[in-house]
């Protein structure tokens, strides 16, 4: 026995399922509670457990064994978490983390408009599913595969994420290299300053020694006067006493 939701999902970049699961009697696998399937990959996402293997977590046909106990006839709730970030999962039955790990199809988002079946897998249904999209959506351009379309997205879906660690990676590079002309340009101004305050205090010591000679050059002129002066005053008495001398 299965149901198939009607409802489909759109592109998906994490989820959380939960549910409420019994196992068998004779602690055999409960089978497959969870299955969602799109054209080209039945096992897109799959929640199952087979015999008496551990139950498995699949995302795009890759597997993780989640370390859950549920082979003992009693009704358990559990719940698992998935982000296409690096892959991480979490596994939690009865409101406990049971396990967590990394690396589960890591940066591939859920495609989305596929098929979820609930109590069966679907091996042959996603290439059932195919064909019939594939018939809807022929047009006067010939037939359009939604795979195709998909996988476009997924390629401009991973460039878009490439292009944007690069610009990161530039954005960064920019960034030191501006602080790198900051350093720069800071020990040249501080240089340039340095300079500066050197030929300001030469110039203070240069205008100090010309005032000085400037002054001693005033006072040699007022001394060389007084001299001057002094000599003119005793010519001037020696011609005044030949004078009183000779009369």
């Amino acid at each position: 026995m299965y149901a198939r939701v009607r409802r489909t999902l759109p592109e998906l970049y994490a989820f959380t399922l939960c549910m409420w699961l019994k196992s068998k009697s004779g602690g055999m696998g409960i089978g497959t509670p969870f299955s969602y399937s799109v054209p080209g990959q039945s096992n897109e996402m799959v929640l199952l457990e087979a015999g008496r293997d551990p139950m498995e977590l699949l995302i795009n046909d890759k597997v993780a064994q989640l370390p859950l106990n549920l082979k003992d006839g009693r009704w358990h709730h559990i719940c698992i978490a998935w982000t296409t970030r690096d892959g991480l999962w979490s596994a939690y039955q009865d409101g406990q983390l049971r396990g967590s790990s990394d690396n589960l199809a890591a940066w591939h988002p859920i495609k989305p408009h596929g098929v979820i079946i609930l109590g069966q897998e679907q091996v042959r249904r996603a290439q059932d599913l195919g064909n019939s999209k594939a018939r809807k959506e022929k047009g006067g351009k010939g037939e359009r595969k939604e795979g195709g379309r998909d996988g476009e997205r997924e390629r401009g879906w991973m460039e878009r994420r490439k292009g944007g660690r690069e610009r990161g990676k530039e954005g960064d590079r920019w960034r030191e290299g501006g602080r790198e002309r900051g350093r720069v340009d800071g020990k040249k101004e501080g240089r340039k300053e340095g300079r500066e305050g050197r030929r300001g205090i030469d110039g203070e010591r240069e205008g100090e020694r010309e005032g000085g000679w400037m002054e001693r050059r005033k006072e040699g002129g007022r001394e060389e006067r007084r001299n001057k002066g002094r000599e003119g005053r005793r010519g001037m008495e020696g011609r005044k006493e030949k004078r009183e001398g000779g009369g």
